[in-house]
């Protein structure tokens, strides 16, 4: 009898140093995840004001664009103003002219000075619309060249901040996917924690065997644990029992509680039905219920108490339930 204790004691002692092990490579772990958290998150933060500053380029650019493009159609329409002008003093000129000549014709003996006079006068107009056309022009030129620049600035600032929201798109991708490694791994070194103290738990009389056969997850809290699953699935006793309960609870669903003995009960809680009777008989793996359906993402409730006090369920706890979250 002394030689199976040492070698149960032994076994607890390897068990428990290798989880230590597990749990303190997982601690290493969840500190590089997190330092690489914070390296991706201060990019993010830093494309981010990259971004906000593109922005504003952007918008003070398009800004210039809509005020040049405006003054251009102001210089326009002066510029088909003083053509319209120009045209028209030429055509006064060419009248003039004409009028000269009949009155030559004709032994009018026309002035001279005066149609000289009105010559000078038009030629002086005429230079001065013809001088504004050339200034237009070149104002005009000046500005659409401006303005096909501001375009070209706009074609570039627009590809630059189309590639930072890419980087900044693929960055925040890799960002959520190492906070949900983070997560796992935390996750993980809790339950490998728990692991842990199990295995030197004080109190712990009987080990409780998972109610699902198929978990994705496992949350834990100072009382009970959630078990999270997909599909429809068997129910199993956690360990052999009566049964002392078996009813609805409002707004939580079926509930089912079981005796096993030296004052510790398992409860069942969750959305899932069962033919059981109070007193019935059950063996530990034995089907108590099925959950109520199909979906995807459900979850069941599980909890041990002592003397009618809820135990931190997660210690009680057998090795093959933990070796499936």
């Amino acid at each position: 009898m002394e030689k199976l204790l040492n070698s149960f004691l032994i076994f607890i002692l390897i068990t428990s140093v290798a989880l230590g092990a597990r749990e303190e490579n997982l601690s290493v772990k969840l500190a590089k995840q997190k330092s690489q958290i914070m390296t991706l998150g201060a990019s993010l933060s830093q494309m981010e004001k990259d971004l906000g500053r593109q922005n504003d380029r952007y918008l003070n650019l398009i800004d210039r664009l809509k005020v040049m493009e405006a003054d251009l159609e102001v210089y326009r329409e002066k510029l088909a103003d003083t053509q319209e002008s120009y045209l028209h003093k030429q055509e006064e000129l060419a009248e003039i002219m004409r009028s000269w000549s009949i009155s030559i014709v004709e032994n009018d003996h026309p002035s001279s000075r005066a149609f000289a006079e009105m010559i000078k006068v038009n030629h002086q107009e005429i230079s001065k619309s013809l001088k504004a056309i050339r200034s237009l022009e070149k104002i005009i030129k000046r500005f659409s060249h401006k303005i096909t620049q501001l375009k070209t600035d706009e074609e570039s600032l627009l590809l630059l901040t189309k590639e930072l929201e890419e980087r900044h798109s693929e960055t925040s991708k890799s960002y959520l996917t190492q906070i949900s490694k983070r997560d796992q791994l935390e996750k993980k070194l809790i339950t490998y924690k728990a692991k842990v103290k199990a295995t030197r738990k004080k109190g712990v009389s009987i080990r409780m065997s998972s109610p699902l056969r198929k978990i994705k997850d496992l949350i834990s809290s100072k009382k009970g644990v959630t078990l999270k699953f997909d599909g429809r699935q068997e129910i199993r006793a956690t360990a052999t029992g009566r049964v002392i309960y078996n009813g609805e609870l409002a707004n939580y669903g079926k509930v089912i509680m079981l005796d096993h003995g030296k004052e510790i009960k398992s409860v069942l809680l969750g959305q899932f039905s069962s033919k059981l009777k109070k007193n019935d008989k059950v063996q530990l793996g034995d089907v108590i219920g099925y959950t109520s359906n199909d979906h995807q993402d459900q979850s069941l409730y599980f909890e041990v108490r002592k003397k009618n006090n809820s135990q931190n369920t997660i210690y009680w706890l057998d090795q093959e339930t933990f070796s499936k979250i």
